[in-house]
């Protein structure tokens, strides 16, 4: 199942994403005047094909995203085989055009990314979707300090267990989902967040501090979700005690729970063998003795708990691309912090690589067709959105195999008004390569770790 969830995400997802990147390339390149020998709809031997305008473009046999092969993209080669001096530069061809073209069309890729990742969520908020998430309601982190701070600004600021969140930054919040958005890249700048509580709505100054597992920003709080059980996994601990959807838990051996925080706090700290769980089911109490499985720090019931369902939507065209670009603009500075923890501890929890990618993409797809989620295909988009703009992001980096390493030879080209020598061009792309290695190492490891979790 976990095979067959990667390779359709791999199908489904990061090829389209990588089809849109080679799509960027194809039409700047068009627009530059330089020639585009093929465009190819997947990898292998063509299964389709016709020839428009010296163009051959085709459907080929691997699914998995395309190629944009344009004219004169193998005399750098030619260069060094011959030992020339500068790289041949026939007409129509890449090499020939000037730098300023050349880095137009090497950033169309990266922009074809995000272009499309914000034209799907655009649409998203046009057409309208369902998202299910725990409320705005709080819990503090220093009332279940799991993760042991020594600062908890929300805390400090005088918020409470409790607290429904209104507003940040007079940014209206319907939901937990709205928080994440917003605090997580705040850039650790003062926030005024309303709260309500008893009733009445206070103003407090909360100043986030940085996450050290995942280098963005916090103030110290969890989602206040009921403990109202929503599914049970099959052949689960859950599912052998005898837990139903729609069971509230009430307590746990004899404590009372009045949120999943408090019930998972309890498990983590105690680590009890058996576990008494008091439930309200069809309004008479029952309890039943479940034993729960560790894996690490980590324990596992085999249980989901209910969320919120909101509708999301706007009601005009113009709304909607003010979301879309706010969207955008948060999965942007993530995918930058995600970046900034690469070489850090932080990494295996901000970064993932294809292995994974594929397999939560496969997954959301397997869901959302199933109807097992009951947002549908939205999270499924969403993350596509998110990918795309990480593919973007990855290929800006300044390393030759990539978009941004292109760029980069360019733009020196430009500046110093004549081409660079194929040997120094070389010399460039052998450090690169080795870059390039010591990424897809630490991304690899990242992902089999991930992978093992599956």
């Amino acid at each position: 199942m976990t095979i067959l969830k990667i390779l359709s995400g791999l199908i489904f997802g990061l090829s389209i994403v990588v089809f849109f990147h080679e799509l960027g390339h194809y039409i700047a390149a068009r627009l530059a005047g330089i020639k585009v020998e093929a465009f190819s709809i997947g990898f292998g031997p063509a299964l389709f094909s016709f020839k428009r305008k010296g163009t051959i473009y085709k459907i080929s046999l691997l699914p998995l995203g395309g190629y944009c092969k344009l004219k004169g993209e193998t005399a750098f080669q030619e260069a060094l085989e011959k030992n020339l001096n500068s790289i041949p530069r026939e007409p129509q061809s890449f090499f020939s055009a000037s730098p300023l073209k050349r880095i137009a069309v090497s950033l169309a890729g990266p922009m074809g990314n995000i272009i499309f990742a914000f034209i799907i969520v655009t649409l998203l908020w046009t057409i309208g979707f369902t998202v299910y998430a725990p409320p705005a309601k709080i819990v503090l982190e220093s009332d279940y300090p799991l993760l042991k701070q020594e600062t908890y600004p929300a805390t400090e600021a005088g918020m409470q267990s409790g607290d429904l969140i209104k507003k940040i930054n007079n940014v209206n919040i319907e939901n937990f989902r709205d928080i994440l958005e917003i605090i997580p890249t705040s850039g650790g700048k003062n926030l005024k967040i309303t709260i309500e509580r008893d009733g009445e709505e206070k103003e407090l100054f909360v100043k986030p501090i940085k996450n050290p597992n995942t280098g963005t920003y916090r103030i110290g709080v969890y989602p206040w979700i009921e403990p109202v059980i929503d599914y049970v996994e099959k052949n689960s601990s859950a599912d052998i005690a005898g837990l139903m959807q729609g069971d509230r838990i009430l307590a746990i051996n004899d404590t009372k729970i009045n949120n999943t925080m408090e019930l998972n706090y309890y498990i983590t700290q105690n680590r009890p063998s058996k576990i008494k769980l008091t439930l309200l089911r069809n309004n008479y109490k029952k309890d039943i003795t479940l034993v729960p499985i560790y894996y690490d720090q980590e324990v596992k019931l085999g249980i989901g708990f209910r969320l919120e369902q909101y509708r999301q939507y706007t009601k005009n065209p113009l709304e909607a691309v003010k979301k879309a670009f706010l969207e955008i603009g948060t999965i942007l500075k993530q995918n930058i912090i995600g970046l900034s923890t690469l070489f850090s501890p932080a990494a295996k929890n901000t970064v993932a690589g294809p292995i994974s990618i594929s397999y939560y993409m496969g997954d959301m797809l397997s869901q959302g067709i199933s109807g097992k989620n009951k947002a549908g295909l939205s999270p499924f988009i969403e993350l596509l959105a998110i990918i795309s703009i990480a593919l973007g992001i990855m290929n800006l980096l300044p390393i030759p195999i990539m978009d941004g390493g292109q760029i980069l030879i360019f733009f020196i080209e430009w500046i110093k008004r004549k081409p660079l020598h194929p040997k120094t061009m070389y010399r460039y792309q052998i450090t690169g390569a080795f870059i390039a290695l010591i990424l897809f190492i630490i991304v690899l490891s990242l992902d089999l770790t991930t992978v093992s979790n599956f």
